[in-house]
């Protein structure tokens, strides 16, 4: 296991990414039991070169995608939480943070932080949440004179607008 294993992706070893002896432990049991409910054929041939990667302590980049929708549903359902406690799910959402779909979504809300920082010390005069799908929302913020308009959903945060009114 590596000890810099929080380091960036782009400084993460060629071979792969280093997993830390907490994110291994839960993860070695979540392949497991993903494996006893998953039918021969290729999703079960796709985990079953995950659970041996992860059993090695380094997840190879093309297995990566694969790492991350186990992440994503154990996180969102919370499973991760409630089966291996919540030292587990802060460990797997340190390393989803860490593989690609996790850092474009904390870079999305990097980014909106900058943009909601020309806001500040302008009193609110209108806030609003548009549904603009399933999943989808639009979160508009007014001072009376700045204006900002945000995209909310599952795969991240995005400015739709930042406009100075007049």
């Amino acid at each position: 296991m590596s000890e810099n294993a929080e380091a960036p992706l782009s400084q993460i070893g060629v071979d792969g990414i280093a997993l830390r002896a907490d994110e291994q432990a839960f993860l070695v049991e979540e392949c497991e039991a993903l494996l006893e409910e998953i039918p021969a054929g290729a999703s079960r041939t796709t985990y079953e070169a995950l659970s041996d990667a992860v059993a090695g302590g380094s997840v190879p980049h093309e297995q990566t995608d694969t790492l991350q929708r186990m992440l994503e549903v154990g996180l969102e359902s919370g499973r991760i939480r409630s089966v291996y406690g919540a030292h587990s799910e802060m460990a797997a959402a340190r390393l989803y943070f860490r593989l690609p779909r996790g850092r474009a979504l904390k870079g999305s809300v990097e980014a909106a932080n900058e943009a909601l920082a020309v806001l500040r010390d302008h009193p609110l005069t209108e806030a609003s949440i548009q549904v603009r799908g399933p999943g989808s929302y639009l979160l508009q913020i007014d001072t009376g004179n700045r204006r900002v308009t945000l995209s909310l959903s599952r795969s991240g945060v995005s400015i739709e607008n930042v406009e100075a009114v007049v």
